[in-house]
């Protein structure tokens, strides 16, 4: 996935990509209908919703001074 293809996709077509790439299980919240016709829309850039996204984020405590330390990217 290319770092601007996120940035052409269209309305409302960008939410679904976000909610994709933060984990949430689109098939679950969505009709087959929709997830399908955003799915067909979303791959036109190169993304693919139904499959898992390429990496993960995990929000971890830290302390103050190592902000840095407070994302760590898993890859699934």
């Amino acid at each position: 996935m290319e770092e601007t293809g996120m940035l052409n996709i269209k309305y409302p077509y960008k939410g679904t990509f976000c909610a994709w790439i933060l984990g949430v299980d689109l098939k679950k919240d969505m009709s087959n209908a929709q997830f399908y016709r955003h799915r067909k829309e979303i791959l036109k850039h190169g993304i693919d919703i139904s499959k898992k996204p390429p990496l993960r984020v995990e929000v971890k405590k830290v302390r103050k001074d190592s902000i840095e330390d407070a994302f760590t990217m898993l890859e699934i």
